[in-house]
């Protein structure tokens, strides 16, 4: 059973996160490049999606062997890393 107390503040806090979410849509609508810097970020984010899994599927397609495929892709990843540690400045 809720305590009425309880019950009080899940109300408050109802209304706390949908006064933030119109607060939230209220500023989208206001400055247009906070909008298309949205659309930006969700749009590179499924074009990245996009193109790790066709870079997934061509190697599934030349290494067969899954162990073999998971050693070479990590392998990629792990010079990938390299190369970033690499170049950090100090």
């Amino acid at each position: 059973m809720e305590k009425e107390g309880d019950k009080k503040l899940v109300e408050e806090d109802s209304r706390e996160g949908s006064k933030q979410t119109k607060t939230s849509l209220d500023l989208f609508q206001r400055v247009p490049i906070l909008r298309a810097m949205f659309f930006e970020v969700i749009i590179s984010q499924c074009l990245s999606s996009l193109l790790n899994f066709q870079f997934m599927m061509t190697v599934k397609d030349a290494i067969q062997d899954d162990e073999e495929r998971a050693g070479w892709t990590g392998g990629v990843s792990d010079n990938d890393n390299d190369k970033i540690i690499d170049t950090a400045p100090c």
